[in-house]
């Protein structure tokens, strides 16, 4: 037994040893795709960043994106380490680039820009995601590990939030086309001649031709079938047009349903249920079905009227407008309801730390937005009592509402750890290679003394094993420092 513990101890830390030297010498790749900003029409590059690709002889990535954002033009500037790098968009399983190359001379990257990819922005913002599957290899053909960093294209000012709406009216009433959009310094309606688009100027029939509500007034049928769209600009910014709207007249009549105001809407924080949010029509007639309209989609099945008012309840975020239809023709409520979903304040924790049971309590800082409360095992009214919390890891919760009522959380791990110090095996206050051999001796059985439990005990799960001594080893070493 007494020659078998030396060979066991010689092998144990020549398995070590060796784990160590191959992690020092293992490549630390990392690969970030940029984050721009752009607008809508404009062609933009997003660079792919790489640090640490040395003798590498193959890589496939897979980059996801939205097609309703982007159009994918292909890369350019790739680096000369990797003529000959390949990209293609597929729509299947899922919109993504797909970047392909190999060569078994290899290629080496230090820190650079690998390429640039391009696409045409088309509205709105979207994150660049890599996707699982994706491989870097070495020309000896070991797959290394690699650090993915998603990018973002996000669209400069002014924003559009709902487009302006196809819309039917009767001969003789006013029709209105609306644009919902933030950050707007002008606004110039258009109109279709069929030939081009021509700036409207206000007039009897054409209001509001520079703000974000259109009114034609008294259309009459001779407009049955144009087409309307709205210019929006920021200064500085951007300079980009809505979808165009088509207006459709129906011959007058005097059965056509009366009309009646459409009132409600407000705003509600993401993932309340129900919102509480209700859309109300004043008044309905008999024999006059009802249709309310989210943007372009009609929300649910039409309502008969009663002679009385209808109310939809617990309405989701939109652009909401109603329409009522009978045997003599569609006519559109009076009112455009907006409801807006609140998104919840971004909150940010302060990272995991580490404390010794012995700590004085101390207050809980560094989440924000700051004025938040702090919770959890050991925390009362924000300040962290470590002694009470006890050994081990403690999740602190923070949470935060904003002025809009909106609440969210973000959590942390506040470690207590014991009054040793960790590693110190043999309690003489310092950890060095006596302490891994304690360690040793107590998992063989040899009861060594002294021997501090607590202190070898250093991932303090309650058991003393081959974990600990590794962790005892890399203390040594300066590992994870």
């Amino acid at each position: 037994m007494k020659t078998l513990i030396p060979k066991i101890r010689i092998i144990i830390f020549t398995v070590f040893f060796a784990l160590i030297s191959f992690l020092s010498y293992a490549q630390s790749i990392s690969l970030s795709l940029g984050s721009v900003q752009t607008c809508p029409g404009d062609l933009t590059l997003v660079p792919l960043n790489a640090t640490n690709l040395n003798n590498i002889g193959a890589i496939t990535l897979y980059i996801a994106y939205d097609t309703a954002v982007l159009k994918y033009e292909g890369h350019t500037n790739a680096h000369s380490q990797f003529s000959g790098i390949m990209s293609n968009a597929v729509v299947q399983p899922e919109p993504m680039v797909i970047i392909a190359w190999s060569n078994t001379a290899g290629g080496n990257l230090s820190n650079g820009t690998l390429l640039d990819l391009k696409f045409t922005h088309k509205l709105n913002s979207c994150p660049l995601v890599f996707k699982p599957g994706g491989e870097i290899v070495t020309v000896n053909l070991i797959k290394i590990p690699f650090t993915p960093n998603n990018g973002m294209i996000s669209q400069l000012p002014p924003y559009i939030v709902s487009q302006p709406q196809n819309t039917t009216v009767p001969a003789g009433t006013n029709a209105i086309f609306t644009l919902v959009a933030n950050e707007v310094d002008t606004y110039q309606w258009q109109q279709n001649n069929g030939l081009e688009w021509i700036d409207l100027q206000n007039s009897a029939i054409y209001q509001n031709v520079n703000g974000p509500q259109l009114i034609i007034a008294g259309a009459s049928y001779s407009f049955n079938g144009y087409k309307f769209r709205c210019r929006i600009s920021k200064v500085e910014y951007c300079d980009y047009y809505s979808k165009a709207a088509m207006l459709n007249i129906t011959p007058g009549g005097s059965g056509l349903p009366q009309v009646y105001q459409l009132t409600g809407g407000g705003s509600y924080c993401t993932g309340m249920t129900p919102t509480g949010i209700d859309i109300t029509l004043h008044n309905s007639q008999t024999d006059v079905n009802y249709q309310l309209y989210n943007g372009p989609n009609p929300v649910g099945s039409s309502i008969p009227g009663t002679g009385n008012a209808i109310v939809w309840e617990n309405m989701i975020g939109g652009l909401y407008m109603a329409n009522a239809t009978n045997s003599w023709g569609t006519v559109n409520m009076e009112g455009t309801i907006i409801i807006t979903e609140l998104q919840l304040p971004e909150l940010s924790c302060p990272p995991d730390n580490s404390v010794s049971i012995n700590t004085n309590p101390f207050e809980l800082t560094g989440a924000t937005p700051e004025d938040g409360v702090y919770s959890g095992t050991g925390v009362v009214d924000g300040i962290f009592y470590p002694n009470t919390a006890g050994i081990g890891n403690h999740q602190i919760v923070y949470t935060y509402s904003d002025e809009n009522n909106c609440t969210n959380t973000c959590t942390f791990i506040i470690t207590v750890t014991s009054a040793y110090l960790p590693g110190d095996a043999n309690g003489d206050g310092v950890v060095n290679i006596l302490d891994p051999v304690t360690i040793s001796n107590f998992i063989m059985g040899s009861n060594p003394q002294p021997f501090i439990f607590e202190a070898a005990d250093v991932n303090n799960d309650g058991i003393i094993n081959i974990q600990d001594f590794v962790l005892t080893v890399n203390i040594i070493m300066g590992v994870g420092k």
